[in-house]
C-alpha cells in the first residue's frame, strides 16, 4: 500500500476543518519531527497539543514517525493522547 499525502500547506495551523468535514474526512496522519514538532526535540508545543485536542473532537488522528528510538517516542507518546 502506497499512501501519499491529499494536502501539503505550510503549517498544521492552516488546515480547513470545516472543508474536510465537509469532504467527509474523517482520519488525518501527521507526521512527527518537523511537522508537529521541531525535528529531534521530543517535545510538542502547547499550541500543538491544543490544536491537536480539537482535532479529536471532529476526527480521528494518527502520528507516523520514522525515528526508530522508543525513549523518543514515549516521550513524545506521553505528551498527547493519540
Amino acid at each position: 500500500m502506497l499512501l501519499k499525502p491529499d494536502f501539503n500547506i505550510e503549517s498544521i495551523y492552516d488546515i480547513d476543518i470545516i472543508e474536510l468535514k465537509k469532504m467527509g474526512i474523517k482520519g488525518l496522519f501527521f507526521d512527527l519531527d518537523s511537522t508537529l514538532m521541531k525535528s529531534k526535540s521530543g517535545t510538542f508545543s502547547f499550541r500543538t497539543i491544543q490544536f491537536l485536542n480539537d482535532l479529536k473532537t471532529n476526527f480521528e488522528l494518527a502520528i507516523i514517525t520514522n525515528n526508530k528510538n522508543i525513549n523518543y517516542i514515549n516521550k513524545a507518546k506521553s505528551q498527547i493522547d493519540i
